[in-house]
């Protein structure tokens, strides 16, 4: 048996773009560069510069290995790149026709990791993906007008995301009952923008889209506006 790298702890980041293979190579190459453009925008507005993550990527998807541990404030990274998703797949979509929009289902989960030929091998790779594409993941967007939505594994959520820190309420998460091949379980369903009805804390303010200190255009806006791709 061949002797496996070290294993290291990550905060394992699934990602997949919804009805993708019906676009056409022409919208499926412009969909790419859009999808590159939010990642590295929501990444940096969760504090990481582009040597602190890894991408394996999948075309339409892919998955993503974001630090933990050490210095790193956890509960901040995760409800930022959140909150930066979110923001930044609305600010896109709203100058795209309907075909050309792209929302996403994300998966969430921690777990230790080896690097291999091809990627990335460990339970937690697996059942991260498995979370991504579970049918009540796809069911949830498919039924909202979100622009994207998480799935968290049980144990993330109970010692991270259901301690609401940040102003994410822990109600802003659903659970349900995932059943993908071999895998099944406990994970939490969050869709932003359609937190109060679904019996969130309606005290909690609405979180402002990012913007520059001066008051002027949304950050989102300035980065995307500031690709050639588009």
């Amino acid at each position: 048996m061949p002797y496996m790298g070290p294993g290291t702890r990550r905060l394992c980041v699934a990602y997949d773009v919804e009805h993708y293979s019906q676009r056409g190579t022409r919208r499926e190459y412009a969909t790419q560069r859009r999808l590159v453009d939010v990642l590295e925008f929501a990444f940096g507005e969760a504090g990481l510069a582009p040597g602190q993550y890894e991408l394996q990527e999948q075309g339409d998807g892919g998955l993503a290995l974001l630090p933990t541990g050490g210095s790193v404030d956890e509960p901040r990274l995760i409800v930022d790149l959140l909150r930066a998703l979110g923001n930044a797949l609305a600010e896109l979509n709203d100058d795209l026709v309907d075909e050309a929009k792209v929302r996403l289902r994300v998966g969430l989960h921690e777990g230790v990791v080896h690097p291999a030929a091809h990627g990335y091998v460990g339970p937690a790779i697996i059942e991260v993906c498995r979370l991504r594409d579970a049918d009540p993941v796809r069911d949830a967007l498919a039924a909202s007008t979100a622009p994207m939505v998480a799935v968290v594994a049980d144990g993330l959520y109970r010692d991270v995301l259901s301690q609401g820190y940040h102003g994410l309420a822990g109600t802003a998460f659903t659970p349900v009952h995932v059943q993908v091949k071999s895998y099944q379980g406990r994970a939490w369903i969050y869709l932003p923008g359609e937190v109060i009805s679904r019996g969130a804390n309606p005290d909690r303010a609405e979180t402002p889209t990012p913007s520059d200190a001066s008051g002027g255009r949304p950050l989102v806006e300035e980065f995307l506006d500031s690709k050639d791709a588009w």
